[in-house]
């Protein structure tokens, strides 16, 4: 089954949220509570962590600006369920 990661509603900020850093490629497999990237504001950096255990297809890059509640990679069972 194919989930998206969203940026966490725990990072509650006005300030840009930019994602610095992928610790994995597409087509990663990783395990439930692995560190996927960092994100960072004016104020904080904070590492994702992955919500399952599965394939990763990557939203977003490195040096983008997300928001909220915003999806940032699909994580999912199979390869062929993310195209990758």
């Amino acid at each position: 089954m194919k989930a998206e990661l969203r940026v966490p509603k725990i990072i509650e900020t006005k300030d840009p949220i930019k994602l610095v850093n992928w610790y994995v490629k597409d087509g990663d497999f990783v395990s439930q509570g692995s560190a996927l990237c960092m994100l960072e504001t004016s104020k904080a950096s904070m590492e994702i962590p992955a919500e399952k255990t599965g394939y990763i297809k990557l939203l977003k890059k490195e040096g983008d600006y997300v928001t909220v509640d915003e999806p940032i990679c699909a994580i999912a069972d199979t390869l062929g369920e993310l195209g990758v």
